[in-house]
């Protein structure tokens, strides 16, 4: 996949939260005015509007442009802050995705010497690599 067609379908449609202490409903996605990516998660009346990818990173390494586009995609503690356990990498070499997850995030960056920090120990959740 392109990093065109990764946003796009990280962006569209409805998705259940899986884990987590929030009031059960659908989380919603779609894109503001500015066409940043947003989260609106069901948390009572006060659902917060979060923002996707959360952050991105990027570095070269083996010739090529690394970007890891960070996403909120469940929620470990619900205690008002977005840590790594709650996000899953979609790691991007020049553009194409090859693959997402904590575990193929780091193998990448050993193999191609990317010098990125990694979490430790590395999150484990539902969300694996492909």
């Amino acid at each position: 996949m392109t990093r065109g067609e990764v946003i796009d379908l990280m962006g569209i449609g409805e998705k259940h939260q899986l884990v987590g202490s929030e009031t059960q409903g659908p989380v919603g996605t779609g894109r503001d005015t500015m066409g940043v990516m947003s989260v609106r998660i069901p948390v009572g009346n006060n659902a917060p509007v979060l923002y996707n990818p959360q952050r991105s990173e990027i570095y070269t390494g083996d010739g090529s442009s690394w970007e890891v586009l960070f996403y909120y995609t469940h929620v470990v503690r619900d205690d008002g802050m977005v840590t790594d356990d709650e996000l899953t990498p979609l790691v991007l070499r020049d553009d194409t995705l090859t693959g997402w997850g904590w575990t193929h995030w780091a193998a990448q960056n050993r193999r191609h010497d990317l010098g990125a920090e990694m979490p430790d120990p590395l999150p484990d959740h539902a969300l694996a690599t492909p």
